[in-house]
């Protein structure tokens, strides 16, 4: 098993980790030909999970990798000593990565080549250690598979729901967002003694339901005006709007009635979020499954 590269993009990288560290403490990487992809999974399979695959090309020059399934290597790593790493390795000339054995303990090593003040060369070596997961440990973790959307919509800018979200984080344990196919979206939380609702509209819908499944254009017309709704953990909603490190210009939210919420957020190589409508350019995505709060 053999993994080496050189990295080229250490602010994207870097973004990623912030926002990941804010989810749990560790954080599952699989590195592949073609992606590396970060993975975070909640406390069971109905839990807040996340799945973000970066093309390796993007992040990675060099790269080789090397394994007896497919050249493909999963990784437990804590998200916190990443961050320490790419945060000390930021304005550096090379940084070499390569996966290695110490003492009978897998480890990234990121050797790190910059300057002094002075002028003179600096090498840094930092150790991550690892535990190398088997295919069959990570057999059980799919993306989830989740019913037909009822509706897609791009939300507001993100800093707008985190101060939405600064203020009823601490009214209910959950929130019920509810939207419609005509660019409306609204945020509700209640309690016994508070009931706040955030109302958004002329919101852009990218996708919409097919006409041809409707009998008629009024009966379409009345589908695309309803709400649907669906009710997520209050916690979890504010835990991804730690996206915004990566500073999405547009995130698309699909909704499930009753049953998920999946957001996602395109990330370009200079580490601000791409556009919905420049997703083919983007060089990966962050996509977060919420299920709905079990009451």
């Amino acid at each position: 098993m053999k993994f080496k590269a050189q990295l080229h993009n250490n602010t994207v990288l870097y973004r990623i980790a912030q926002s990941l560290a804010k989810l749990g403490k560790t954080a599952v990487v699989q590195l592949s030909q073609e992606f590396i992809k970060f993975i975070y999974l909640g406390e069971s399979e109905a839990s807040f999970q996340l799945f973000a695959p970066i093309y390796m090309k993007n992040i990675f020059v060099d790269y080789n990798i090397q394994s007896a399934h497919d050249n493909t290597i999963y990784m437990e790593f804590q998200v916190d000593n990443l961050i320490k790493v790419l945060k000390s390795a930021q304005g550096n000339e090379t940084i070499a990565v390569r996966l290695l054995r110490k003492q009978k303990k897998p480890y990234l090593t990121f050797k790190i080549s910059g300057y002094s003040r002075s002028g003179r060369t600096v090498l840094i070596v930092q150790d991550i250690p690892v535990r190398v997961l088997t295919p069959v440990q990570m057999s059980h973790i799919r993306e989830p598979v989740v019913p037909q959307a009822q509706v897609n919509i791009l939300l507001p800018p993100i800093n707008n729901l985190r101060s939405v979200a600064e203020r009823i984080k601490s009214v209910g344990q959950c929130i019920t967002i509810s939207a419609s196919n005509t660019g409306k979206i609204k945020f509700h939380v209640a309690s016994e003694i508070v009931d706040i609702e955030v109302f958004y509209r002329d919101l852009i819908n990218p996708i919409l339901p097919n006409t041809k499944e409707f009998e008629s254009d009024q009966i379409y017309q009345n589908h695309l005006e309803r709400y649907f709704s669906c009710t997520i953990s209050t916690k979890n909603f504010v835990k991804f709007l730690y996206a915004h490190y990566i500073v999405p210009a547009s995130i698309s939210c699909v909704l499930i009635e009753n049953h998920a919420i999946i957001f996602t957020v395109y990330v370009t190589t200079t580490a601000i979020g791409a556009h919905f409508e420049d997703q083919g350019n983007a060089c990966g995505a962050l996509t977060y499954y919420i299920p709905a709060f079990a009451l």
